[in-house]
C-alpha cells in the first residue's frame, strides 16, 4: 500500500473503512472476542490513514515550499519593474505600476 498516491477522497475512504472497521472491532475487543485476523484488519486499515495522511502532509509542504517560491519570484519581479520603470524610463512613481 504504501505506493499509494494521496487524494483527498483517498484519504477520506480510507478513514470511513478504518471508523466502520474500529466501530465493528470495538464491541468484539471488548468481550474478548476480537479474532487476531479482524485485529490484523482493523490495524491495517489505521495504518493505511496514517500512511495518507502522512502523503497528504507532505504534499501539503511541498506545495507550501512552491507557493512561497514563486510569491518570492513575483515579489522580485515587481520591484525589478518599479526600478526599470522609475531608472530607465524615467517613469514617476504615479505612473509607474
Amino acid at each position: 500500500m504504501s505506493a499509494e498516491e494521496y487524494s483527498r477522497k483517498t484519504y477520506e475512504d480510507a478513514e470511513d473503512k478504518a471508523a466502520r472497521t474500529e466501530k465493528a472491532w470495538k464491541p468484539l475487543r471488548a468481550n474478548n472476542f476480537a479474532p487476531d485476523a479482524f485485529t490484523r484488519m482493523a490495524e491495517r486499515a489505521r495504518q493505511r490513514v496514517e500512511n495518507l495522511y502522512g502523503k497528504g502532509q507532505a504534499e501539503a509542504i511541498s506545495l507550501n515550499k512552491e507557493y512561497d517560491r514563486l510569491l518570492g519570484k513575483a515579489e522580485e519581479a515587481m520591484k525589478a519593474l518599479k526600478s526599470f520603470e522609475k531608472e530607465k524610463l524615467r517613469m514617476s512613481e504615479e505612473t509607474a505600476s
